[in-house]
């Protein structure tokens, strides 16, 4: 499983690649779109051969609308326009905050306890987030759009976890993935249609839809679940953490972009505190 989980971070970095090749080319919506069109035949056949696919109780639908909503259409179009207008070894390193926004978060929302290390690690983490975004070069107009869509990124997360726990847990992780997707493909068609380029080269379609579709959202997803029932969350988000190094390399490899040394030092400041946060709230 361990093996599978890097395999995982491996599809996702191909993912973000492939996503900051698309922007470029396809609408930010249309592009979300195409990609979950590619993934729901592995999520529908994942439910159907696994007996996951449960009939949603009617009081749960409006939630599972919403969660859509905001998890999968929301969500992926703030971390889509952030690619669009900032590098990828920046925009995952600025998501990469999210446990330590989450922690805050549960510490001053939900009234969880503050402990002190972690808050200290939390201190760090800002501190690291500081160095990337403030040593930055070059800086233009956009990276301010781009930012405060990575800041999105991370509130709108947050939201969603909150929203997903006001439904059942009787479901299936892969029954909710199905109904989320079928909901935001249905309304992200309409104006994917209206908005997607009369010729898309075969060289975006292939990475938008097989990459983005198939491997990420698809296979990948499957991966996801099946490393958090068996490994856990804590371990589960530990290699998750792990993503900007692995995007970094790939930004810097495949797409031309460059990190100062005080942007690279920050940035294991803020993955490495990261893995601490996400270890420390599970003890």
């Amino acid at each position: 499983m361990h093996l599978l989980m890097v395999v995982l971070i491996m599809i996702w970095t191909l993912d973000a690649v492939a996503i900051s090749v698309g922007v470029r080319n396809i609408p930010e919506m249309a592009l979300l779109c195409m990609k979950y069109l590619a993934a729901l035949p592995v999520i529908l056949l994942a439910a159907v051969s696994g007996r996951h696919l449960e009939k949603p109780k009617k009081k749960d639908l409006p939630m599972i609308f919403i969660s859509a909503i905001v998890g999968n259409i929301l969500y992926f179009g703030a971390e889509y326009t952030a690619i669009l207008h900032l590098p990828i070894s920046i925009s995952t390193v600025v998501v990469g905050i999210l446990p330590a926004a989450s922690y805050l978060t549960d510490c001053f929302i939900m009234k969880k306890p503050v402990r002190l290390p972690i808050l200290l690690a939390v201190f760090v983490s800002l501190i690291g987030l500081g160095l990337v975004v403030g040593s930055r070069s070059g800086t233009e107009s956009g990276d301010l759009i781009g930012y405060i869509c990575c800041f999105l990124c991370v509130a709108i997360y947050i939201l969603y976890g909150w929203l997903l726990r006001f439904l059942d847990t009787d479901y299936h992780p892969v029954s909710i993935c199905l109904y989320q997707m079928v909901i935001a493909v249905v309304l992200l068609l309409p104006m994917t249609v209206s908005s997607l380029p009369l010729s898309v080269s075969t060289h975006d379609f292939i990475f938008c839809v097989v990459i983005a579709g198939i491997l990420s959202s698809g296979i990948g997803y499957m991966i996801e679940v099946r490393g958090l029932i068996e490994l856990g969350t804590t371990i589960s988000g530990v290699y998750i953490n792990l993503l900007p190094v692995f995007t970094a390399a790939a930004g810097v490899l495949f797409l031309n972009e460059t990190m100062s040394a005080l942007q690279v030092f920050g940035s294991l400041l803020v993955i490495a505190c990261s893995i601490y946060i996400t270890l420390q709230n599970d003890v």
